[in-house]
């Protein structure tokens, strides 16, 4: 039977490998992307469920921007807020992949890395705990 500190071990280790590949891709995206200005356009509010009193909203930014060959893209940011960090006409830093500009992100701090290294935090801990566990076990 599998003990607890391995399952940590385990759980730690992929939530490790999950983050250093993200943030991999997350670093290859931003060299290798164009940067441009686009305009924020809208924004979306949707309803998240809450805990406790109820309902919120989180903001998204809709933005448009002309790729540097003139091509018009609109898109909706994958990062929400509340309350909303953009307002309409707000003039933002676009990055984008030149080979395929809908995959494209709002350039706004560390928010493009804070998947990333929330996974590898988490997992770091996780094989932390899980290590602890095993040396308690064997003493």
């Amino acid at each position: 039977m599998i003990g607890v500190d391995i399952i940590f071990i385990l759980i730690g280790g992929l939530m490790l490998l999950v983050g250093l590949y993200s943030l991999m891709r997350t670093i290859n995206f931003v060299r290798k992307a164009q940067q441009v200005k686009g305009t924020v356009i809208r924004m979306v509010g949707k309803h998240k469920r809450g805990s406790g009193s109820g309902a919120r909203i989180d903001y998204y930014a809709v933005y448009k921007f002309t790729t540097l060959d003139g091509q018009t893209i609109e898109k909706e940011d994958s990062v929400s807020s509340d309350p909303p960090r953009f307002q309409e006409g707000q003039m933002i830093d676009v990055l984008y992949q030149p080979n395929k500009p809908q995959n494209s992100h709002i350039k706004h701090g560390i928010h493009l890395y804070l998947a990333p290294i929330g996974l590898i935090g988490v997992g770091f801990i996780f094989v932390v705990v899980g290590v602890v566990l095993v040396t308690y076990h064997l003493s």
